[in-house]
């Protein structure tokens, strides 16, 4: 090879990496990790970033000083002349010297041996010292057995000083396994490529104005799995047409940009056999070869798979119960093939689905069986699934469809009694829908079991928040675990979380062990998740260790989206759960994403899922957007309560629409809203487990309340019910809210050394549970007070390293929201400021320039409680300084003589 003037310069140099390219830093974090490995094997399908992440990867190493080189194949160079040909040229730029014999072989006509060559390029490279990185990319155009000879030879000689990357849309054909052995292989695959949720983000937020809503951003994730190609084609069409961000399901699938990449890209290069094969199977959302001949009525079903897991054809394995064998097509790629298919032949699709119901069917997967008889528009055929079907063949991730196919069904079709009326029932009980649960308990018959009977009345009672009703009917009629499967489940999450609501954390717990210790073939694995849900992370979550229930949750929250899907029963739960944890943690982005195009599921869910789900999304919405879109949220809830007639449901909605209000200014609302709290508190005086929470509501509203308006020793009345039911329930964390009111209130009315004695306590247990939520929004402007006044030397050496984490935590955070929370001029409140009495008399004394000091003095306060003060008046008026205070209160006509003025009797709690 003499000339490389016959040669195409650009498939020796990389593409550019586009500004707005996603860097993947946990990709690349895992590419440099390889060290002594001699490949990292890229393998997936078009347009899922295989060359932008060599690229980013050739960029960093580049940076570093490293010697790189670059090759991009095309289909021309598929034969080992034209391979070999453009690796020689590569290794020559970097200054490999190669032996002249190998270069003439190249040159001519003559039968070129792999090995020889492969011995060529193997010496060159070892008289280096240095380290060579070869990156070449698309190599899957390779398709002669010699060239793929000469590579593996090279592979199994390489120098230590050698690390080739390659990128390809198949598996290429070399020895991988042994690589794999000997730890010199390291694979980046189709499920590792797509975007995670937060590379997403990234992506979207930089391509799309306005930005889009987290909503948003979770369907259009959701929808596409993160696949890059997908994403940018929609990036595209957003452009060209912004007013279909109100459609972004239809749009995701069903872009002619999308499809007419795949049709060329993918589809077009296929043998028209496996296309067809792939359009049959591609219209279930999962398929084996059992289902795929059954479909195709082809006997070779199992090698047509191998053959589309071989071509990658947006292919990937799914983790089921049953075993291994099971496959999936990207969400995407399904629906195109099925676009294809429908377009074609209507009637082939529908007679498809017809085949499909059967065979899962008959495989006891009634879930799917009842999908495809729904999408073949054979409703004699669904009616006859759920009549002819044992209830005991149905599980609790069948309760979508299954629901569908009985709102179907007529009420005079159906006999008394029977499993199917206590699973009709059961299936409505769980999806917050008691009136239709109790249509289908009317139809309970004398042949129904008691312990059965027993549960769809417990059911129903924990749809209405009568945990006591639910508590008594389990606690006689328990459920075992060789009954029905379904009915398993409904009893673990009725009887875990009447339990619980009562305290009886103990007996929630060993729900979950019993189930956990009965798995086996026979019992499904949605229902040991339900179990482990409504047992465990319920009941952490509730004794208040929200740092356990976080960690766990998270874990087992992955693996029920991995096994069932992100919209499943169990994953619900689990989310509104995990998602209240870790916006105690303060982490507010990962709460938020938790939750994020699944309010509309938890709007159907048990009453606990849906208002922590409600509480949480419009705490949320108050941080992140602005207090007015808090308010909607919460105005949202209340009729959502409203309409379930949930009473705690409501009464928390009204206690938290008291807080955000009292964060911001004072509102006559507030007082309305409070009468309707202490009505709701006399309508279940005397109640136990979930109930008892209204009462407890009450209290907590009325404490706060008292406390904005400077009356500390009501405050510490009012708190003091709230405590007393924390205590009973083993409430930790309600109990820390009323604690720390309780403290903020001895201090305001000057009783600083009891306060100091019931805030130790307190700052332990915060930093052992991981509270901290609690201080931001209890005691926002107080809190670097309140963490001043602890000593961490004082408490044992196991918890002053934990309270000085805390406190060096809320310090930290104290100083970063600052920018976040602009301070408000006198100019930008729309109303006045308004200040309690103790906050006016102290404000009057400013113009004489006392220092904190001398106003303690003067007033017959402690410094703390002026500190305390001096930064409420500093936060309500938006300022930062004594002078900057001064100022703006004679903004507002607050000057010396009038501050000593009447002003509204509900001053304001510090704005958050």
């Amino acid at each position: 090879m003499g000339s490389d003037r016959f040669l195409i310069s650009t498939k020796l140099a990389p593409p550019r990496i586009r500004a707005n390219a996603v860097r993947r830093a946990r990709l690349l974090a895992l590419m440099a990790q390889a060290g002594p490995c001699t490949l990292t094997l890229v393998v997936a399908g078009a347009g899922f970033g295989k060359t932008t992440l060599l690229a980013q990867c050739r960029q960093e190493l580049l940076v570093g000083g490293a010697e790189v080189g670059w090759l991009s194949l095309s289909p021309d160079d598929g034969a080992l002349p034209a391979f070999a040909t453009y690796l020689f040229e590569v290794l020559r730029r970097l200054g490999v010297e190669l032996e002249n014999d190998a270069l003439l072989l190249l040159d001519g006509e003559n039968t070129v041996s792999a090995d020889s060559l492969a011995l060529a390029l193997v010496n060159g490279i070892a008289r280096r010292t240095q380290p060579l990185h070869l990156f070449i990319d698309d190599y899957h155009h390779v398709v002669d057995p010699r060239a793929h000879r000469l590579l593996q030879r090279l592979l199994d000689h390489a120098p230590p000083n050698l690390q080739l990357r390659l990128a390809s849309r198949c598996l290429p054909a070399l020895a991988l396994s042994r690589l794999r052995v000997t730890g010199q292989l390291t694979e980046v695959d189709s499920l590792g490529l797509p975007f995670d949720p937060a590379e997403a983000r990234v992506f979207l937020d930089d391509a799309v104005l306005p930005r889009l809503s987290p909503v948003e951003l979770r369907t259009i994730f959701d929808l596409s799995g993160g696949w890059p190609a997908s994403l940018q084609l929609l990036c595209i069409a957003l452009r060209r047409r912004p007013e279909e961000r109100a459609g972004l399901s239809r749009l995701v699938g069903k872009t002619g940009d999308l499809h007419a990449y795949l049709q060329d890209e993918v589809v077009a290069h296929l043998p028209p056999a496996l296309a067809a094969f792939a359009e049959s199977v591609s219209i279930c959302r999962r398929f084996d070869a059992a289902v795929a001949g059954a479909l195709t009525g082809d006997s070779a079903s199992t090698a047509w798979i191998e053959r589309l897991v071989a071509e990658n054809l947006f292919i990937y394995p799914v983790e089921l119960n049953e075993g291994s064998g099971w496959y999936r097509f990207h969400p995407l790629f399904a629906e195109f093939l099925g676009v294809r298919l429908a377009r074609r032949d209507p009637e082939a699709l529908r007679e498809l689905h017809r085949r499909a119901s059967t065979c899962f069917a008959q495989r006891g997967l009634l879930a799917e069986a009842l999908r495809h008889a729904d999408q073949a528009g054979d409703e004699r055929m669904g009616r006859d699934l759920i009549t002819r079907t044992s209830p005991g063949r149905w599980n609790l991730t069948d309760l979508g469809p299954l629901l569908r196919w009985l709102d179907r069904l007529p009420a005079h079709g159906l006999e008394a009694g029977g499993e199917l009326n206590t699973l009709g029932c059961l299936a409505y009980a769980l999806t917050a829908q008691p009136a239709q649960a109790g249509e289908w308990l009317a139809r309970l018959g004398d042949d129904v079991p008691a312990a059965h009977k027993a549960l769809a009345r417990a059911a129903i009672a924990l749809q209405a928040d009568d945990t006591a009703q639910a508590q008594v009917l389990l606690d006689a009629h328990p459920v075992a675990v060789t009954d029905v499967p379904f009915f398993h489940s409904a009893y673990v999450i009725a009887g875990a979380t009447s339990f619980a609501a009562h305290g009886r954390f103990a007996d929630a717990r060993a729900l979950g062990i019993k189930t956990a210790a009965l798995q086996g073939p026979g019992v499904p694995r949605d229902h040991e998740c339900v179990a482990e849900v409504s047992a465990t992370t319920l009941v952490d979550l509730l004794q208040g260790d929200v740092d356990r229930t976080a960690k766990l949750g998270t874990a087992l929250l992955r693996r029920v989206e991995r096994w069932y899907g992100r919209r499943s029963i169990a994953a619900n739960l689990c989310a509104s759960l995990v998602a209240d944890a870790c916006y105690e943690l303060d982490r507010i982005d990962d709460a938020r994403e938790l939750l994020a195009n699944r309010l509309d599921m938890l709007r159907v869910s048990t009453p606990e899922a849906m208002l922590r789900a409600a509480l949480c999304h419009a705490r949320i919405e108050a941080l992140r957007e602005s207090a007015e879109q808090g308010m909607s949220a919460l105005d949202e809830a209340y009729r959502h309560f409203h309409r379930l007639q949930l009473d705690r449901g409501i009464a928390a909605v009204l206690a938290e629409q008291i807080a955000l209000r009292l964060r911001s200014t004072a509102s006559p609302e507030c007082a309305a809203a409070q009468r309707e709290l202490d009505a709701l508190a006399g309508k279940h005086a005397g109640a136990t487990g979930f109930r008892a929470e209204i009462v407890a509501y009450a209290a907590l509203s009325r404490g706060r309340l008292r406390l904005a308006a400077g009356d500390g020793a009501g405050a510490l009345a009012a708190l003091a019910l709230m405590g007393r039911f924390a205590v009973d329930c083993g409430r930790m964390r309600v109990q820390a809210h009323a604690e720390l009111l309780c403290v903020l209130a001895l201090f305001q009315i000057g009783r600083v050394a009891q306060a100091r004695a019931r805030l130790g306590p307190l700052t332990v247990a915060a930093a052992a549970r991981g509270w901290r939520r609690l201080w931001l929004d209890e005691a926002p402007h107080a809190t670097r007070m309140l963490m001043d006044l602890l000593d961490p030397s004082a408490f044992a050496d196991p918890l002053a390293d934990p309270v000085s984490r805390l406190r060096a935590y809320l310090a930290q955070r104290d100083r970063v929201t600052v920018p976040d929370q602009p301070a408000r001029s006198p100019k930008a409140l729309s109303v006045a400021p308004r200040l309690t009495a103790r906050e006016r008399e102290i404000l009057g004394l400013l113009p004489q320039s006392m220092s904190n000091k001398r106003i303690a003095l003067t007033l017959s306060l402690t410094l703390e409680t002026v500190k305390w003060n001096m930064k409420n008046i500093f936060a309500k008026l938006g300022v930062g300084s004594r002078y900057d205070a001064l100022v703006a209160a004679r903004g507002w006509g607050l000057t010396q003589a009038g501050v000593a003025g009447s002003l509204p009797e509900l001053p304001g709690f510090p704005p958050g």
